[in-house]
Order: C-alpha cells, then sequence, then structure tokens
C-alpha cells in the first residue's frame, strides 16, 4: 500500500473486510452470500481481505476495481506476493463469485506463477501436487530462483518433508491433503 501511495501520489485504497469468524462464514453461506461453507474460507486464515476505494474527499467509489491509477495494485501486486483471490472466469474452481476486490497473500514465487500462467489457487494447488523433491517447479522472479514442489500428507499423525540440505525454504499446508515447500536456489 506504501509502494502504491509513493508510485501513484494517492492513498485511496483501504482495506475494508478480512478475517471472519467461523459465525461470520456459516451466516454468509446460509445466506447465500458465499458459496464456501466455514471451515473452508480463506477468510479464516486471514490471509484474505478486501480493499475499498475511499478518496480523501469522503466519498466512495465502492469496492476496489484495477482501473485507472488503482490498477498499479493489480499488475504489481504478485511483487509482494498476493493474488487476486477470485479471479473472473475462475468461479468453477474457487466456488466464489468473481470479484476484484479480494486479494491473498502467498507468497512472491507462487503469486509470480499464478499471475503469468493465469492460475487461480485451486487450480495452482493441483498443478504443484506433480512436482517432488527430485522433479520441482522452477519458478524464476525477478534475480530470484526458486524450486517448489509438493509433498502429500502421511496416513499417521506425522509427514517427512524432504528439504535440500543448506537451503533457505519455506513450508505450508495446502489445507486440504499435503504440505507445498518453496526453496530459495538464489
Amino acid at each position: 500500500m506504501e509502494d502504491f501511495a509513493e508510485n501513484q501520489y494517492n492513498t485511496d485504497i483501504v482495506v475494508i473486510g478480512g478475517y471472519r469468524s467461523a459465525e461470520d462464514q456459516t451466516q454468509r453461506y446460509n445466506d447465500g452470500i458465499s458459496g464456501v461453507m466455514s471451515g473452508f474460507s480463506d477468510y479464516h486464515t486471514g490471509r484474505s481481505f478486501d480493499m475499498g476505494v475511499f478518496p480523501a474527499d469522503g466519498s466512495s467509489s465502492g469496492y476496489y476495481s484495477p482501473t485507472g491509477i488503482y490498477a498499479w495494485i493489480d499488475e504489481h501486486s504478485a511483487d509482494y506476493g498476493f493474488i487476486v483471490r477470485y479471479p473472473e472466469g475462475k468461479e468453477v474452481y474457487t466456488n466464489e463469485r468473481a470479484r476484484t476486490q479480494t486479494y491473498r497473500y502467498v507468497g512472491i514465487p507462487h503469486a509470480t506463477y499464478m499471475k503469468q500462467n493465469n492460475l487461480c489457487l485451486e487450480e495452482y494447488i493441483e498443478k504443484l501436487k506433480s512436482y517432488t523433491i527430485n522433479k520441482p517447479l522452477e519458478i524464476s522472479s525477478g534475480t530470484s530462483l526458486y524450486k517448489v514442489y509438493y509433498v502429500g500428507a502421511g496416513d499417521g499423525t506425522e509427514t517427512e518433508v524432504g528439504i535440500p540440505l543448506g537451503s533457505d525454504y519455506e513450508v505450508s499446508g495446502n489445507n486440504q491433503d499435503g504440505f507445498i515447500v518453496s526453496v530459495k536456489v538464489r
């Protein structure tokens, strides 16, 4: 947001919604506002949020849309690890209506790949399942190179996740059936 304000000389964008409780999500599902039941919503993670446009004159343009100077956010979001969470044309995968104002943090390599390949999060997670530690997906972002792969969750209470020695890495659950490993090569 600071970089947007600095580059566009504008501070009209405001986060207007983020974390939702299970009760709130259940009510939205029951009211038909959301197609996702409680326990399966990104809003429970605190990694998704909605934005609105509120100019200094006190008026409101409503929800954020990537038009005019505001397009800067959509054009640069992947550089900061964010994606449009419910992109147009992906409703069959996300089970949510398309909307431009909802973003989610996924990390720089993931956001870069999804944006470059026009994938929503569900498509990307499914695609990652074909990549392993021995055959990782390579993602370039700026001057950085990442190797990304999937490790399925074991049947028991523990899962062994292989990591190349001496590597800078992140491991995150995919909230379904396994783990996504991101190794920064350079």
